[in-house]
């Protein structure tokens, strides 16, 4: 099991078990659960169920889900049909995803807290550094089977002056 494994790596450090019970509550919703179990499924459909125009951009707040198992994020979110290609039989679609900074950041802020491990080692609030966090996702999908041929998601998080990128790749050959 997971929990013991992180026990036994983890039993050095002061109130060790206690993190791991608050770490582990991040999969006690359904939303938390999709979030952090199934991202390759939701980057296969990420564009399935709209009908789209080539070069029209839709935009719009969707709600992304909290993986601390809170409330979701507000997300603002622009999709496209950027080629339809004829000869190959595919076409390229592209979406772009930000959360609300400052939801991601109170949240992390909470959970940090929550968590202690920092102990009062953790900034207040207003000298916490603020969140972003970027999602673009490209796909390549098969013009009769809606396949996708190819997609990968960047997903970049950055605070101050530290980034995190992340990439997945689905490739099908």
């Amino acid at each position: 099991m997971v929990t013991e494994k992180l026990q036994d790596e983890l039993k050095d450090v002061p109130n060790y078990k206690g993190i791991i019970a608050k770490v582990m509550r991040i999969y006690t919703t359904k939303q938390s659960i999709e979030a952090n179990a199934i991202k390759d499924a939701l980057q296969f459909y990420q564009f399935h169920g709209v009908k789209y125009n080539l070069g029209e951009e839709l935009e719009g707040i969707l709600e992304a889900a909290n993986n601390f198992g809170g409330e979701p994020f507000e997300t603002a979110v622009r999709f496209s049909l950027d080629e339809i290609n004829e000869i190959d039989g595919n076409s390229i679609f592209r979406s772009n995803q930000v959360i609300d900074s400052k939801q991601l950041t109170d949240a992390t802020y909470k959970q940090l807290q929550m968590l202690g491990t920092f102990g009062d080692k953790i900034p207040p609030r207003n000298e916490f550094p603020s969140l972003t966090n970027e999602t673009t996702t490209t796909s390549i999908i098969h013009g009769e089977t809606g396949w996708i041929l190819y997609s990968i998601e960047t997903k970049e998080i950055t605070a101050e002056e530290a980034t995190n990128i992340e990439e997945r790749v689905i490739e099908i050959k």
